[in-house]
Formats: C-alpha cells, structure tokens, sequence
C-alpha cells in the first residue's frame, strides 16, 4: 500500500566480550509482514558460558558475526527511517 505507515522493531540479545564490546548472539527484527530471528556464532573462541534463563550460549549460533551489517541491511530494506 503506497503511503503506508510501516515499522519494524529490533530486538537482540549479546554478551560483552573481551575488551567490553558488545558481541551480538541473537537478533530479531519484527515487521509488519514476517519476524526474522538471527543467532550469530561467537566472532573468536573463548570459554562457553550463558544464561540459564535465556538460553543463550557464546558456542551457539549458525551466521558469522561479521554479517550482522548485511543482515540487518537487507531485513530492514524498504523502511525509510530508522530511529535508534
């Protein structure tokens, strides 16, 4: 629909890594049509630890964390503003 009011929402879980980084393990982004979920392999090796409560693990993941960018790019295609 032309004109149209569109949103998305991104939401994502990280630990912080070595030196304080934030490394991203598990990226959401929600829009009006469809939610994409991306879990990230920890960028470098280092001890396994996470979170019982989420579940979230530095071992876990299936992308590189070095395409976080294109990721986020190609799943927010077509919104016009983003606001952080």
């Amino acid at each position: 629909m032309a004109g149209a009011f569109r949103e998305a929402v991104i939401h994502f879980e990280f630990f912080r890594g070595r030196q304080t980084e934030t490394v991203v393990k598990v990226l959401c982004v929600d829009k009006d049509t469809a939610s994409e979920t991306f879990r990230f392999k920890g960028p470098y090796m280092s001890v396994d630890n996470g979170s019982s409560e989420n579940g979230i693990h530095w071992a876990d993941g299936h992308m590189e964390n070095k395409e976080l960018y294109s990721l986020v790019t190609v799943a927010l295609a077509g919104f016009a503003h983003l606001y952080v």
